[in-house]
């Protein structure tokens, strides 16, 4: 039985639900880490920014999904391909919990994101790297930002 696809699958239908439930996951794995909100922060405008960034690329540069590979796997999505949302998203996690207990799960968790994204035929190599690229990116925006900010948001963004 062919696993990779159903779970592929629910990954390409149900993305908005996935994220939600990676963030809970993450809030409950690191809530007792003094720098829980610091990385909370991080990851809610790293995901949003690196989302964000993506789209608007997409509509720039107007290149179309591959679609003809693995044909009648999906439907081919509407909208441009380059570069991948899902990837650029799917990166920011392993990068905010490096060194916490739920980096193995986000770590594993994107890599399987990047290659389904392949396997649907729906990306094409290029486009999955620009979507980690932008990820890479906005993650160190978003750090930058929290961390030139956090002395104005003492007890909400740090413990005092």
């Amino acid at each position: 039985m062919d696993i990779v696809y159903p779970l592929s699958l629910i990954i390409h239908q149900q993305y908005l639900p996935i994220l939600v439930v990676g963030v809970v996951f993450f809030a409950y794995l690191n809530k007792s880490r003094k720098d829980f909100k610091k990385r909370i922060a991080v990851l809610i405008i790293a995901g949003l920014l690196s989302a964000g960034l993506a789209l608007l690329s997409k509509e720039v540069y107007g290149v179309e999904r591959p679609c003809w590979t693995n044909e009648g796997m999906v439907e081919c999505p509407d909208g441009y391909g380059f570069p991948s949302a899902h990837s650029s998203v799917a990166i920011v996690f392993p990068l905010v919990s490096f060194g916490t207990s739920a980096f193995i799960v986000f770590y594993f968790g994107s890599i399987f994101v990047f290659f389904s994204r392949l396997y649907l035929g729906v990306h094409t190599i290029d486009q999955v790297v620009a979507g980690m690229c932008i990820g890479v990116i906005s993650y160190f925006l978003a750090l930058y930002f929290v961390g030139r900010v956090k002395h104005y948001f003492k007890g909400v963004l740090i413990e005092r």
